[in-house]
């Protein structure tokens, strides 16, 4: 079970982001500062001043670009954007790449596109380590800027190939009727809260599970949406160990399960695969694939110029095999959702190995993260991002640059109290060992078993 920290407070406003949207306004004007509602009694409460101020300077910059209007608690469907930060030691965590992505990750939604959505770390402390969650002190960081915590138990053995694997944990955040995962090094440039809701009621226009096929996968893992069923996660850890309690040695042919023709897969540079040897085909992306097509048998699969969907819920009910007939309903969607290049995207970013910004001197950003770290930085720039989703991508030097400024104004909220200057860079590390799934010692040879039944309730 996840253990969860919820946040204190969160905002009481709704912000409409896109013509997508029809909320109800609230029709009193709350003047100046910025309100905030306890979740549990709905009693309303007030930031310190300092945090007043901050707020009244955000609230002021988005007026003048018509971009802010008061909102109330969102009354219908639950979305959340999830995050995985594994192998953590409290102690280091200020040098840890995935936290400050993170931190720029939800500051965007938060603060520059308000986002509707909760915005969810899984937690997963390093099992040599001797704490077992973040530090009071560490925890309120995380409740200033809104990110609620969910704590994942320590793993038998702790490796990047397990924590692939440990993303299906957001499979048991049934409260949520959708959820989005996103790597760390994932950075948004505009609301994404339409993925959740074009998926949501009768006229929907997406799956209730969208991926993203990859430049040479079937699906790249880096950012997916997943409807969370209660017994979901214990299923999707069953299948996990059903398939590795004979081991390490992978099929390509059967993988997680054979695919017969007419059936294949196809990616951005590939067409009529029918094998499991892609990249991750073995892990989480083999696995994202297996269970939105194979299991639940409805997904939306996202290419450059076109969307591909599976619906095939009356085959769900009978237990039958997916195969491409008439009763397996398949189309193609002409809208463009994403740029042909997978990394640099019109709608989000995905930093890849030394090209991740915490790898970055910043020194070229140096007048924008001091300006940030005193207080008197200028963001309005920041949320000329908010205004619609981009007509175009932006260069990897535009990109770090909203980073570093996202994370600027994400350690004032957070009264990090760090200086960004003698942090960065940080030094780059291969995954190396930790990416290994193979083991020398024949004990450890089934590993998953272990790992896997742990992860079973």
């Amino acid at each position: 079970m996840l253990s969860r920290i919820q946040p204190k407070l969160c905002l009481g406003f709704l912000f409409i982001a896109s013509p997508l949207f029809s909320f109800i306004i609230h029709q009193s004007f709350i003047e100046e500062s910025l309100l905030l509602f306890d979740k549990t009694e709905y009693t309303v409460t007030i930031e310190s001043q300092s945090q007043i101020e901050e707020t009244e300077k955000l609230t002021r910059i988005r007026a003048k670009q018509d971009a802010f209007v008061p909102r109330i608690e969102n009354k219908g469907p639950r979305f959340a954007y999830v995050f995985l930060l594994a192998g953590v030691h409290p102690e280091t965590l200020f040098n840890n790449g995935g936290f400050y992505g993170i931190l720029a990750a939800n500051e965007f939604f938060k603060q520059v596109v308000n986002s509707t959505a909760d915005v969810v770390a899984m937690i997963r402390i390093h099992k040599d380590s001797k704490a077992t969650s973040f530090t009071p002190e560490q925890e309120d960081m995380f409740q200033r800027v809104g990110i609620k915590l969910e704590y994942i138990p320590k793993p038998a053995v702790d490796n990047f190939f397990t924590a692939m694997f440990d993303k299906f944990r957001m499979l048991s955040l049934t409260e949520y009727d959708r959820v989005m995962f996103l790597d760390s090094d994932i950075q948004p440039l505009c609301n994404l809260d339409y993925i959740f809701t074009e998926s949501m009621g009768e006229n929907a226009t997406l799956e209730p599970n969208v991926i993203r096929a990859g430049k040479i996968e079937a699906v790249n893992g880096g950012l997916f949406m997943l409807e969370p069923n209660i017994g979901d996660a214990d299923r999707a850890f069953k299948a996990i160990h059903e398939r590795y309690k004979y081991g390490l040695k992978w099929n390509t042919t059967i993988g997680w399960q054979e695919i017969q023709p007419p059936d294949h897969w196809e990616s951005l540079k590939m067409k009529n695969v029918m094998n499991w040897g892609f990249n991750g085909g073995d892990a989480d992306q083999g696995f994202l694939y297996y269970w939105t097509k194979y299991v639940k048998r409805s997904v939306s699969i996202l290419f450059p110029n076109k969307i591909e969907h599976w619906r095939c819920a009356e085959e769900v009910k009978q237990g039958l095999p997916l195969d491409w007939n008439s009763k397996c309903h398949f189309e193609e969607g002409k809208e463009r959702l994403y740029g042909n290049d997978p990394w640099i995207d019109k709608q989000f970013i995905h930093y890849i190995s030394r090209m991740k910004p915490w790898f970055m001197s910043p020194q070229e950003y140096i007048q924008e993260i001091s300006k940030g770290s005193t207080g008197n930085g200028d963001d309005t720039g920041v949320f000329n991002y908010g205004k619609s989703c981009r007509k175009k991508m932006i260069g990897i030097q535009e990109s770090r640059q909203l980073w570093f400024q996202l994370l600027s104004m994400a350690s004032r909220r957070a009264q990090m109290n760090v200086n960004f200057t003698s942090i960065f860079p940080l030094k780059y590390q291969e995954l190396g060992r930790w990416a290994t799934k193979e083991k020398k010692s024949e004990s450890e040879l089934h590993f998953h078993e272990e790992w896997v039944r742990s992860n079973i309730s």
